[in-house]
C-alpha cells in the first residue's frame, strides 16, 4: 500500500509525501520475501532520485527474474537511454500479452524523448496509445497523448501538439 502511495504522490508531483511513504514501505518491508522487498527498497532509491541504487537493484531483480515485465520496466526507467533501450527491446520478446504491454511502448516513448529523439518518442508514443486505447485503458491513453503533445511540439507540430494534448 505504502509503495503504491508513493508512486501517486510522486506522480502529482508531491515528491516529499513520496519519500515519505516510500520509506514507511521500506521500513514495512523487512518480512517480505526478498523479490518483494528489493522491489520495495528500488522504489525507494527510485523515488529518492538515487538512479544508481534503484538501477543496481531493479538489474539484480530483471536479471532474476527475467520474465517479470514489472522488475524490467522499472529498471529502463533508472537506466541511461542506451541500456533502457536494450531492456525495452528484452521485454519485447516476452509471450504475449506481456511482449507487447504498452507501457513498454510508453517507456520506449520516455526514453526516446530524453534522448532527444522526438520522432521515436512520438511514433512509440501512438504505438502506446492505439494499444492503451483498444484496452480501454484512460489513464495509459493519458500518459501517452501527453507524451505525443511533448513530442510533437519539439517536432515544431504545434497544431498536432495541441490535439494530442486535447485528447
Amino acid at each position: 500500500f505504502h509503495s503504491e502511495l508513493a508512486e501517486a504522490w510522486s506522480v502529482l508531483g508531491y515528491d516529499d509525501n513520496a519519500v515519505k511513504e516510500s520509506r514507511t514501505a521500506l521500513e514495512l518491508s523487512r518480512n517480505l520475501p526478498d523479490d518483494q522487498r528489493l522491489f520495495v527498497e528500488g522504489g525507494y532509491y527510485e523515488i529518492a532520485r538515487d538512479f544508481g541504487k534503484a538501477n543496481t537493484i531493479y538489474r539484480q531483480l530483471s536479471n532474476s527474474f527475467p520474465d517479470n515485465l514489472e522488475y524490467g520496466l522499472h529498471l529502463a526507467r533508472v537506466q541511461p537511454a542506451a541500456e533502457a533501450k536494450v531492456t525495452l527491446a528484452r521485454l519485447r520478446k516476452l509471450p504475449s500479452p506481456d511482449g507487447t504491454d504498452p507501457r513498454i511502448d510508453l517507456a520506449e516513448s520516455d526514453n526516446a524523448y530524453e534522448a532527444g529523439d522526438y520522432k521515436l518518442s512520438e511514433a512509440a508514443a501512438e504505438s502506446a496509445a492505439m494499444k492503451a486505447k483498444a484496452s480501454g485503458m484512460r489513464g495509459l491513453l493519458g500518459k501517452a497523448r501527453y507524451n505525443q503533445g511533448w513530442t510533437r511540439w519539439g517536432l515544431g507540430d504545434p497544431d498536432g501538439a495541441l490535439k494530442a494534448l486535447e485528447e
